[in-house]
């Protein structure tokens, strides 16, 4: 790359059409070690047509990204979280600009992950109790739902909720879940799946027909770890050539 030297978000949209693809950066355009403080972000795209790097617009300044979350590309824009608070921010990338995502995001929210679904922006996270919610005091706060959001734009963008995950399920998912333990959250085609490194059980709910239904249990996954279990969408292609 031409400046960035720490990375903060990566992310890869292929063209079929050209066997093309572009992958864009987010990072800072310094040494890490010479001056943690600072925070400035610069943008770069690799282009694999012309085998090239450019600079792109930079993040907005007060753009944290989360590790969490990895960003999901949505009709030729890239969006991810922001936090904390949490927020989201979006590239375009036929501008090659990034802006504010202006949707409030829902109250009480918490580990929200984003997927793309048939060009949909959709948005999963667990909801708490509001009164049991603090960060002053060691109160630790009530998990309520699990629910699915999707970003309707108009004359005011809005996060909209479309799915509420059954009461059952979630007390059965949550149990091994500790309060602020992230969640992976991975779509692929019509499915959301959802998992926890703290459990071998994987949730999945079918937006073509609104159901939910467990995965087989990883008959290998061991009674104790120390590492994070982490999972992502792949649609393998062989014909994209750089």
């Amino acid at each position: 790359m031409q400046r960035i030297r720490l990375i903060h978000k990566v992310s890869m949209t292929a063209d079929p059409s050209t066997n093309s693809y572009k992958i864009m950066v987010a990072g800072e355009d310094k040494d890490p070690f010479t001056n943690p403080h600072t925070y400035n972000l610069s943008t770069e795209i690799y282009h694999s047509v012309s085998d090239s790097w450019t600079m792109a617009g930079c993040p907005p300044p007060e753009a944290k990204f989360g590790s969490a979350d990895p960003g999901v590309w949505c009709s030729a824009v890239f969006y991810c979280i922001t936090e904390l608070p949490y927020g989201v921010v979006a590239f375009d990338l036929n501008r090659e600009q990034w802006e504010e995502v202006r949707a409030p995001m829902p109250s009480c929210l918490s580990s929200p992950s984003l997927l793309e679904h048939r060009g949909r922006l959709l948005m999963v996270g667990r909801v708490y109790h509001s009164q049991g919610v603090s960060y002053k005091t060691e109160s630790i706060p009530e998990v309520e739902s699990i629910r699915i959001w999707e970003l309707q734009s108009g004359e005011r963008d809005q996060w909209v909720e479309i799915q509420k995950m059954p009461t059952n399920l979630c007390m059965e998912f949550m149990k091994s879940v500790k309060p602020y333990t992230p969640i992976v959250c991975v779509g692929v085609e019509n499915l959301i799946c959802l998992a926890t490194h703290l459990s071998p059980q994987v949730l999945v709910h079918d937006l073509s027909n609104e159901q939910w239904h467990w995965l087989p249990r990883d008959p290998l996954f061991p009674k104790c770890r120390n590492f994070y279990l982490l999972g992502f969408s792949l649609k393998p292609r062989l014909d994209t050539q750089p």
